[in-house]
């Protein structure tokens, strides 16, 4: 299959911007541009330059100031009149608003915003954008993510933006899962077009496989965030024994026409952009007869175990440096709940594979916890290794800290890993009396 004309035109074509707003507490006054460009002076240091734009140029602001950094980036903050929540179309993290949140959000008169093109570098450039925007709005009560029609929690965006390391490829995008109750579905997702890559789709996907298929889209994007993104009906790798192929919407359509949306009706101003729509490769009846194309679901075995999902050096190193710099929050937070049934600790540690070359370096093992030393964690081992043969799926002991590589929190209230374990704390404390009984805190 070779890309369309449209296809590469869109790919070559410049990036969309990305622009983010955060809401302001119903309290606060009109933000003036001058606060604004003290703000920034003061994070981003005194070679910031800044510029008034008249008129502004964002849609609906009273005022835009242009910036640039010495590093090259340049971006444009902006104050607007707060839209409503009703009228956005929300995905993630506004159920973990607490009553007084919704309130003072509901409430919101001033928003201020910011926003950039991506480069090369999108992961990068969102920390940026995130530490711009929290450098002028510390007091917000929640941020949208225009791209990705997303709401944060104002915890996590300042929480991202301190770190050392910028956020997960999983923020940049959502999933939206669209299908009538009970029945399969079109899963597609919002934000990827920012960063000079395709969105991402499945046809006709059940309810029940929609999770573990959305971890696997999850794993797709970044994949083809960090290696670019194949020739369409090119199978590639993104886990083991989890080939994957892409084709532009059009082509799927005319090869598997999908039964529960995505179709040509859904084609819309949005949505009728050029997207990838993933397949598992399939084999032709006789080699000629048929598609040659599976649904992706026809990889749920695979899923359904211990799957190895390949995952860049860089994105390793960033999960590392997340989980050891957020490591003294994980202990306190299982000091307090660890003893409590409805909330369970696990731990990621990297083990050297006796397999190297077919296992690579490390093999990333999940554990789940029973308590915390200075240096090592007692926990059980919860898969069953591939390359490490002093491991077993069930076995228990003593693990040195040293080996962290990620972590993560469930809960009745979500999953927290490093990257939102600030938003969980956020949580916990805010919690009304009867979420704090229905812990059992």
């Amino acid at each position: 299959v070779s890309l369309p004309a449209r296809y590469q035109q869109f790919l070559t074509s410049p990036r969309p911007p990305s622009p983010m707003w955060a809401w302001l507490p119903a309290s606060e006054d009109a933000p003036t541009a001058t606060a604004a460009m003290a703000a920034l002076t003061a994070r981003f240091g005194p070679g910031l330059s800044m510029q008034m734009e008249s008129p502004p140029q964002a849609p609906g602001a009273t005022w835009e100031i242009s910036c640039s950094v010495p590093q090259g980036r340049t971006f444009s903050v902006w104050a607007q009149r707060s839209e409503k929540v009703e009228t956005l179309h929300l995905q993630n993290d506004h159920h973990v608003l607490s009553e007084a949140e919704r309130k003072d959000l509901a409430g919101s008169v001033w928003s201020l915003g910011v926003v950039l093109v991506f480069g090369d570098t999108p992961l990068d450039d969102f920390h940026f954008q995130l530490q711009a925007l929290i450098a002028v709005a510390p007091q917000a009560v929640a941020a949208f993510d225009v791209a990705a029609f997303r709401l944060h929690h104002a915890e996590w965006v300042k929480e991202s933006a301190r770190s050392a390391a910028p956020p997960s490829p999983t923020s940049l995008f959502v999933m939206h899962f669209v299908s009538d109750a009970g029945k399969p579905g079109w899963i597609h997702t919002h934000g990827l077009d920012r960063c000079g890559r395709l969105e991402l789709e499945l046809f006709d996907i059940t309810p029940d496989a929609s999770r573990l298929l959305s971890e696997l889209v999850n794993s797709t994007a970044a994949f083809f965030l960090e290696q670019g993104l194949p020739e369409p009906g090119e199978a590639v790798e993104v886990g083991r024994d989890l080939p994957l192929l892409w084709l532009p919407w059009e082509e799927a359509l005319s090869r598997v026409a999908p039964k529960h949306g995505g179709g040509k009706t859904d084609r819309d101003a949005v949505h009728g952009n050029p997207t990838a729509v993933l397949f598992a490769p399939g084999k032709k009846f006789l080699g000629f007869f048929g598609s040659g194309l599976k649904s992706a679901a026809s990889h749920l075995p695979v899923l359904e175990g211990s799957p190895i999902l390949y995952v860049s050096n860089s994105h390793t190193r960033r999960m590392e440096v997340l989980s050891r710099e957020r490591l003294p929050t994980l202990k306190a937070l299982f000091g307090k709940l660890g003893g409590n049934e409805q909330f369970k600790f696990l731990v990621k540690l990297g083990y050297p594979t006796a397999d190297p070359e077919q296992f690579g370096s490390r093999e990333h093992i999940w554990f789940e916890v029973h308590s915390f030393g200075g240096e090592h964690v007692d926990a059980t081992c919860i898969n069953q290794p591939h390359s490490v043969p002093a491991l077993k799926e069930g076995l228990r002991g003593l693990h040195a800290l040293s080996l962290i590589s990620d972590w993560t929190i469930f809960c009745p209230v979500g999953r927290f890993d490093a990257e939102r374990v600030g938003l969980l704390v956020h949580v916990l404390e805010s919690a009304p009396d009867e979420l704090r009984t229905q812990l059992g805190l």
